[in-house]
């Protein structure tokens, strides 16, 4: 099978850090760094800009020294939101309760960072292949 690690060297997916790492608590009392950062595709010459990505304290590197990580994450929320049919499914799906204006925040930005997503890698189909013929993280 195919790698991530193999698909981001070879197209040339590089990070950008343009800001963190900050040391933050969400509501949820989960301690994590954050970063806004800055995807590069050297193949199709497109980035992506993410505020807020987020990683737990454990981990020593930074999103710029393991990009594939972060390719990875970006593959499984664009393919989870790409294939819910409704809100309704995704939610059920990822734990969250339907009436929670929360979970309906998240998935509208899940859905706007789907859309960025397919634009950096171009397209659905990339997506589709990347999520069934690529061995996950």
């Amino acid at each position: 099978m195919k790698s991530i690690k193999r698909y981001v060297a070879n197209h040339g997916i590089t990070i950008d850090i343009l800001a963190g790492p900050d040391w933050k608590t969400d509501e949820d009392n989960w301690e994590h760094y954050s970063y806004d950062i800055q995807l590069n595709n050297a193949d199709l010459g497109t980035t992506m800009i993410i505020c807020g990505w987020r990683q737990g304290t454990g981990i020593t590197e930074g999103p710029d020294e393991r990009p594939e990580s972060v390719f990875d994450c970006m593959i499984g929320d664009a393919w989870g939101y790409e294939n819910a049919r409704s809100f309704e499914e995704w939610a059920g799906e990822y734990g969250y309760d339907t009436d929670s204006r929360k979970a309906e925040r998240i998935w509208t930005a899940v859905g706007k960072q789907t859309n960025d997503f397919l634009d950096f890698i171009g397209g659905k189909a990339e997506l589709e292949k990347l999520a069934l013929e690529y061995e996950r993280l």
